[in-house]
């Protein structure tokens, strides 16, 4: 619920114009907040004012709308009778109370914040009216006032005569000095105030915008770029420069619904989709190394193939299977902005800016590296570095290879599972992470948080290993808000090899069972837990190599 705080600064200015009459209205100032106290900043809201007589509850004598947005601050400024008019009000005749009503969301269902007496303002209204009428009869004699102050003394009046001398009386005896006062003591110094106790740390603030492009370079020198172009049958060639083959007709083909099984891409051409293309079950081969496909859209129940090299832009597919040779001395296939809905397989590639719909993919099919891409409902076993993507409720890297290293994306109600080098300033909501065993485990600079319904771990590694590992969990923060706490982090799996080092340091939690609990075993295994601030969760470590734990803060 919103509620109305108006901080009632009623600002009068009467502006003295050659008219000699003040304005019927007057200045009214507030600042909106909700019920938690917080300012509605830049919001749009719906305003009634009520002038009411005699009492707060008295006659509505005076009513007026007004529609006005609020600024960064919350404050808002109207004008009380810029809309009706306040020359009716009798302002003589009786009290007048103000009442204000407000809808916060702009329209008219207003609910009342309050009713205050109008002590001056508007009665300057009835104070110009009365000027201007016919004055009343001279009001009774006020009583008499106080005696003023003493005049000035008067000039020296003429010397009169000389008296007689008179008799010189006897010298009276010189009064005994009073003692000088003692001086007083000084006041004790009043003891010093407790120190407060230190606040804590802030959650680290998600990863910012990209920053804007920057400016454009100054234009060269004159005559910097005076070379020419010439054409020689396919041949494009610039002065001091190199020269290029141009395609000829023969290198753009057509893709469409009537040639699309018997067409034949050679290498370096370019293929234009035109429309929706149905393969049906059939495979469609779009060979040919350094091909360029673009437009339209293939959608059936059979197989797309692109040969290396292939770059593919804006093309939809749907429910296909897509096959994207892996990177060998010709190059991979690059996917450019395409859509993909209901596939069911898709096998190499690399994928910029693309996006995924409800795409369930087979356990022994593996997608390349994604970035800038959107994923929404998508179970992928297998794939390749997700940066800088979108994901919703995705189940990512359950396959035997997993998912490669996870940086700067957004996951919502996602299950992921990062089989690379770590996982770097993600942000992660109602999603969980588990990080297999590697020489190099880096998970740093994450937000975890989320609205967890059951007990769970939120970020799970794995310390399987029989290699030197090293494992850096730090500068994490992990936010619980769900009526069952959770293990932030969870440390499992037996390590085996000689020296291993897991360093928890510089984490911040709130809200769980247990900040880091530990099930791991071996020896060899030094963990250590240094620097790390928790709130409303215990620190929970169990069983596990050779643990230390120091400079924590647990409030």
């Amino acid at each position: 619920m919103i509620r109305f705080l108006s901080t009632l600064i009623l600002i009068t200015i009467f502006s003295v114009t050659s008219y000699a009459q003040a304005p019927a209205k007057f200045n009214y100032q507030g600042v909106a907040r909700d019920a938690g106290g917080s300012v509605l900043a830049n919001q749009a809201i719906g305003l009634e004012v009520k002038i009411r007589s005699g009492s707060p509850t008295g006659t509505v004598v005076f009513t007026e709308p007004h529609a006005v947005t609020t600024n960064q601050f919350g404050l808002f400024n109207i004008e009380v009778g810029s809309i009706g008019n306040l020359s009716f009000v009798d302002w003589a005749s009786d009290s007048y109370y103000m009442e204000v009503l407000m809808d916060p969301a702009g329209g008219t269902a207003y609910t009342s914040m309050g009713t205050s007496q109008l002590i001056s303002v508007p009665y300057a209204m009835y104070a110009a009216q009365s000027g201007s009428s016919t004055p009343g009869p001279t009001g009774p004699t006020g009583p008499q006032g106080i005696a003023g102050p003493m005049g000035p003394q008067g000039p020296e009046g003429a010397n009169g005569a000389t008296g007689q001398q008179g008799v010189t009386g006897a010298t009276g005896p010189t009064g005994v000095a009073g003692a000088t006062g003692l001086q007083g003591p000084t006041g004790a110094v009043g003891a010093t105030g407790p120190t407060g106790l230190a606040g804590a740390n802030g959650a680290t603030g998600v990863t910012g915008p990209t920053g804007a492009d920057g400016a454009t370079g100054a234009t060269g020198p004159a005559a910097s770029d005076d070379q020419t172009l010439s054409v020689s049958g396919n041949q494009l060639t610039i002065s001091g420069g190199n020269t290029v083959t141009m395609p000829d007709d023969g290198d753009v083909v057509i893709l469409n619904q009537s040639n699309y099984s018997s067409l034949t891409v050679l290498d370096d051409q370019i293929v234009n989709i035109q429309g929706s293309v149905n393969i049906g079950a059939s495979t469609l081969w779009l060979g040919g190394y350094n091909v360029s496909i673009s437009g339209g859209s293939l959608d059936g129940t059979g197989t797309v193939r692109f040969e290396r090299g292939a770059v593919v832009k804006g093309v939809k597919f749907e429910n296909v299977g897509v096959i994207a040779d892996a990177l060998d001395a010709n190059g991979t296939t690059v996917f450019v902005g395409c859509e993909f809905t209901g596939v069911s397989k898709v096998t190499g590639g690399v994928f910029e800016g693309c996006v995924f719909n409800n795409c369930s993919f087979n356990q022994n099919d593996w997608l390349g590296d994604l970035n800038n891409c959107e994923l929404n409902n998508c179970i992928i076993p297998t794939l390749g570095n997700v940066s800088n993507s979108s994901l919703s409720l995705c189940d990512l890297g359950g396959g035997t290879a997993g998912m490669g290293t996870f940086i700067g994306n957004t996951a919502s109600s996602c299950l992921l599972e990062c089989s690379g080098f770590g996982a770097y300033d993600n942000y992660l909501e109602d999603s969980k992470l588990t990080v297999r065993s590697d020489a190099s485990i880096s998970i740093v600079g994450n937000v975890f948080t989320g609205v967890y319904t059951s007990a769970t771990e939120v970020l799970k590694v794995d310390l399987s290993a029989s290699s030197i590992l090293n494992v850096n969990i730090s500068g994490n923060t992990f936010i619980g808000q769900g009526s069952s706490p959770n293990r932030f982090i969870y440390l499992i799996g037996s390590y085996s090899g000689s020296a291993g080092i897991v360093k928890v340091s510089n984490n911040s939690s709130v809200k769980g069972s247990a900040f880091v609990s530990s099930v791991s075993s071996g020896t060899s295994l030094n963990i250590l837990i240094t620097n790390n601030g928790s709130k409303d969760t215990p620190l929970g470590v169990s069983n596990g190599g050779v643990l230390t734990v120091r400079d924590n803060d647990s409030f």
